[in-house]
């Protein structure tokens, strides 16, 4: 489940007696595991609530000790490994409260504590694990009085990123809202948490942060010589006698929120330096209007920008995983160029992606002028700061008009492993290739910059790139995300298979049909099971490395070939678990290898859980009303639309779409109130920001014609379908679930398992970036 990274991090926790830091990795993605599996309605034969209990039990002590060794020494060597884990912990102890209906409703602030959603949001902040922190703050309930909501707010704006909105925010008046030396308290570290924000925001130092949380870390602890009124609140309200004069709420609260301090202020947006060829008034500019979205840079693009990635004439190949935050990186580099006043070229495979990336530099640059390729139009028109298109498109533009690219600076190539050649007459590798040499050729002064979640050769790449251009150039492929997958296969047990299949022999011998009856097809129902591996990657045959759980609690009918043998029914799996999943609230994803497959599923899926009503926002309206205006009325739509509102809660995603129904699905399927199941052809994996909490892989094999078999998907097809699970600062733990294109068996006393099993493992028993591009032949072409 833990990349490598995240498991060594847990693992340097801080060292506890009869606790095993080695296997804790292991112990919390089995519970999450199962903790997931029940949210979905799957539970274990073999668990119980004694079992879930104990967990619990287990994961408040771990949350709890290792927050107050945070608090207590904030400056230790091992601090983020312990705020870590004790985020985790929380969050585990959390999601067994919800699946027993024991969860709190209302966070609160008070003289004696905070509440644990508190400190599990400002303890993720402190292991600088924002997507985490974003999560927690989503399930935040804000209450109380004007201060302590003020305060909540501000705390949860802070975890969400929103640093901007809260300098915009008048701060509350202490005449207005102050009653007691508690609420003064409160105050001053809201004072401080602003300050933070405003530093954040490219306005200040955080030393004034610290400095007023460190006074009121002090006075919450100072007794006076008036047992009613603490130390330094010489215009504040006195409180009863008989209160203590020490305040543990607020001087939780100031502890926490000062090693918060540290670790935001080091990953700050606003704090990376301008490039050595970029104004440095400009260069604030720019990223103070980054940090309006995103004010914090995680650890690997922090890595990747310290190591000279920003600079003119250094070239880089990216290798992180989807999620990873690529991204910013690519964003924060476009910038850079355009301020040293260099044009851009920016490829991507695909018109949908070609859209989202000019949407986004619109949102996140300002002022710049970009131009994206429409399906309709080919050539830019004038000179654009920044050219998306695809390679193709580009490829068209050389040949046509080569000097609009002569003066291009920098060439961003998303999804590059588009060059890797699918077989020897892959013409789109080819064009892709042959773009990017002539690139150079046009334009030999402009950096280059590839980027994909697969790549694995990212270090023989630079080299290449160094040797096309003549300069430096970079490589970085960290493992590391601020997601983690749960990945299972689906099984059933061999020996209830052998009983199914047995049957279907008998019945064969009885009848003369050729096919088998519907009424011996109904007799096929049976309960799938998830074998899900607590470890990043399939890569282990040790069972202890792997989870069984049930998945549903309903049987569904497998299919039969026309040799009487079982087959999976993939469909009606895939319509079952996704079924039982939007009806506990969890976003799903539902990958088929054909668009009637994909539109099946959503029918069925829609069927299944009956009318729902979202409401267009107005954009949703305009995208809805322009692509039923092309295609001749509302109900030529996949969305099912009734007055404005989306009465199903499934349809359908595939390539074939227009541009306009397209925008409606993904924003529709992206919002908390929208859809809750998408079901989509391999087309939505290529780059599009559609993450989910569970994706399902109904087919991992397709139809060949020149084999006339079918034959199992690439490892990239598959692994890039299974890294949708996962939303940074929604759902940070995903769930992949594979249905493979045979009925695998599953002997949990043996501990044997199907052949088909065996060959997916040789797929998802490497990591994500699985890809190696071979840059042998490029060389050639260049010369």
């Amino acid at each position: 489940m833990y990349d490598s990274t995240t498991a060594e991090l847990i693992r340097r926790a801080p060292p506890l007696r009869d606790l095993d830091r080695n296997s804790l990795p292991d112990r919390f993605a089995e519970a999450f595991a199962r903790i997931a599996a029940m949210r979905v309605r799957l539970r274990s034969g073999e668990e119980s609530d004694e079992d879930l209990e104990e967990t619990r039990r287990f994961a408040k002590r771990l949350a709890q000790t290792n927050e107050a060794l945070v608090a207590l020494s904030p400056e230790r060597d091992d601090r983020r490994s312990a705020a870590f884990v004790a985020g985790t912990a929380y969050q585990l102890v959390h999601q067994i409260d919800v699946l027993s209906d024991d969860a709190p409703h209302e966070t609160s602030l008070g003289l004696a504590a905070i509440t644990a959603d508190i400190s599990a949001m400002l303890l993720f902040l402190i292991a600088e694990a924002s997507a985490d922190a974003n999560e927690v703050s989503l399930r935040v309930r804000i209450s109380g009085d004007n201060l302590e909501r003020e305060v909540l707010r501000t705390l949860i704006e802070l975890a969400q990123g929103r640093v901007v909105r809260i300098v915009e925010r008048q701060l509350v008046r202490p005449d207005r809202v102050v009653r007691s030396a508690t609420d003064a308290l409160y105050h001053l570290i809201l004072r401080g948490v602003r300050r933070l924000a405003s530093a954040l925001a490219g306005n200040e130092s955080t030393d004034d942060a610290t400095a007023i949380l460190r006074q009121a870390q002090r006075l919450a602890c100072q007794a006076s010589a008036d047992p009613g009124r603490p130390a330094g609140f010489d215009a504040q309200p006195v409180i009863g006698a008989g209160q203590p004069a020490v305040f543990p709420g607020p001087y939780h609260l100031a502890s926490l929120l000062l090693p918060v301090v540290d670790a935001l202020a080091e990953g700050a947006v606003v704090r990376v330096p301008p490039p050595g060829n970029v104004d440095r008034n400009r260069w604030r500019m720019l990223v103070a209007e980054f940090a309006k979205e995103r004010p914090y840079l995680w650890p690997n693009q922090r890595k990747a920008i310290s190591q000279g990635y920003l600079d003119a004439g250094v070239s880089s190949v990216v290798g992180l995983p989807t999620g990873a935050g690529k991204s910013a990186v690519f964003q924060l580099k476009i910038g850079a160029a355009l301020l040293a006043r260099r044009r851009v070229l920016f490829l991507a495979p695909t018109h949908a992606l070609v859209d989202q990336t000019r949407r986004d530099l619109d949102r996140v640059i300002p002022d710049v002028r970009v131009f994206g390729e429409p399906s309709d139009e080919l050539l830019p028109v004038g000179t654009e700061d920044v050219l998306v298109m695809t390679p193709e498109a580009c490829l068209y533009l050389q040949h046509m008009e080569p000097d609009i690219l002569r003066d291009i600076g920098l060439l961003v190539f998303d999804e590059c492993h588009l060059v890797h050649p699918k077989s020897d007459t892959d013409r789109r590798a080819i064009d892709a290739m042959l773009c990017v040499v002539n690139s150079v050729r046009l334009a030999p002064d402009a950096d280059l910059l590839l980027l994909s979640a697969m790549l694995k050769n990212t270090s023989e790449l630079s080299a290449w790139l160094a040797e096309l251009t003549g300069r430096r150039a970079l490589a970085f492929d960290m493992a590391w995300k601020p997601t983690r997958q749960l990945r299972g296969c689906v099984v059933y047990d061999a020996d209830r298979i052998e009983e199914l299949q047995q049957m279907l022999v008998r019945e064969r011998q009885r009848t003369r049909s050729r096919s088998v009856p519907a009424a011996v097809k109904r007799r096929l129902g049976l309960t799938p099971y998830g074998l899900f591996s607590v470890k990043q990657t399939w890569a282990s045959v040790d069972r202890s490395d792997y989870a069984l759980l049930r998945l549903c609690s309903e049987a569904h009918e497998l299919g039969t070939n026309a040799r009487w043998r079982l087959t999976p029914n993939a469909g009606a799996a895939s319509v079952t678990v996704a079924s039982a999943a939007a009806e506990a609230g969890v976003t799903t994803l539902v990958f088929s290898q054909s668009i009637r497959m994909a539109v099946s599923i959503a029918e069925r899926v829609a069927g299944s859980l009956g009318r729902t009503a979202i409401a267009l926002d107005e954009s949703e309206k305009r995208w809805a009303a322009a692509a039923a205006d092309e295609l001749g009325g509302q109900g030529q739509l996949y969305v099912d639309i009734e007055d404005d509102v989306v009465v199903a809660g499934a349809t359908a995603h595939h390539g074939l779409l227009l541009a306009e129904e397209r925008r409606l699905i993904e924003s529709l399927y992206q919002r908390s109130d929208g859809l809750k199941v998408l079901s989509a052809t391999s087309t939505l994996g290529q780059g599009i920001n559609t993450p989910s909490e569970l994706v399902i892989i109904a087919e991992d094999s397709r139809f060949n014609e020149d084999t006339g078999r079918r034959e199992l998907l690439e490892p990239r097809e598959l692994l890039n379908a299974a890294v949708r699970a996962g939303r940074a600062g929604r759902g940070t733990t995903g769930i992949v679930l594979v249905i493979p294109g045979e009925v695998v068996r599953f002997d949990d006393r043996e501990a044997r398992i199907g052949r088909r099993w065996t060959r997916l493992r040789e797929v998802f028993g490497q990591s994500d970036q699985c890809l190696t591009i071979d840059t042998a032949v490029p060389l050639t072409w260049r010369d």
